[in-house]
């Protein structure tokens, strides 16, 4: 599931900003979870920092293509190696046009 966080979360002196997009990986002891960022690294963060319902509505690779102009295949090329947070279901790549910009932004996808 893609969300996003609703506060800042400092990580290793790094601020992460309110509203970045994020992927939940697993809850971890203490009120704490672990996240993808968009630019693939994972962090650990308080769970009261994400958004515990889903913010961001998913769509495929295919209609994120045709909505940012960026290719299919460089969407595809991407989430295969974690450049843009994406998940699989079945065959089909599922995104958000927020994690497309957050990753655009990063200098991940062009």
């Amino acid at each position: 599931m893609i969300t996003q966080l609703i506060l800042d979360v400092i990580w290793q002196g790094e601020r992460i900003p309110e509203g970045t997009p994020v992927r939940f990986c697993d809850w971890l002891p203490g009120e704490m979870v672990e996240i993808e960022l968009p630019d693939g690294r994972i962090i650990q963060a308080e769970a009261a920092a994400v958004s515990s319902g889903v913010n961001f509505p998913e769509e495929t690779i295919a209609a994120l293509a045709a909505q940012t102009g960026i290719g299919y295949d460089t969407l595809v090329k991407a989430a295969r190696e974690s450049r843009l947070l994406a998940r699989k279901s079945g065959a089909t790549w599922l995104s958000t046009v927020a994690a497309v910009e957050a990753a655009r932004e990063a200098g991940t996808i062009r």
